[in-house]
């Protein structure tokens, strides 16, 4: 999974992100990516080159960044997820 932006300089939140996903983090080197984005389909529009050659280009990810699912975390939120979706369609319903 890729992040950018504010959260993705925060070690504890991409380490929740890595490990309730079980996937791991890499966080790009660009830390605008909402700039970052427009400019590059801005130029995909105008044919100045195509998306996976500006993906290649612009969204490399930061060396010695990435994180790692740490397993006793995902079993945890894996045995948490019954009670969080209980919770949600819950509240879903009492909201709806």
């Amino acid at each position: 999974m890729r992040v950018t932006g504010g959260a993705s300089v925060s070690d504890p939140i991409c380490q929740i992100l890595a490990d309730v996903f079980d996937a791991e983090i890499e966080r790009l080197e660009t830390g605008n990516s909402a700039g970052l984005g427009a400019a590059m389909r801005a130029a995909q529009a105008v044919g100045a080159a195509d998306w996976p050659e500006l993906s290649q280009v612009f969204c490399k990810p930061a060396a010695g960044r990435n994180l790692r699912p740490i397993p006793a975390n995902v079993r945890t939120y894996a045995e948490r997820l019954p009670e969080f979706a209980e919770f949600a369609d819950s509240y879903e319903k009492d909201e709806g």
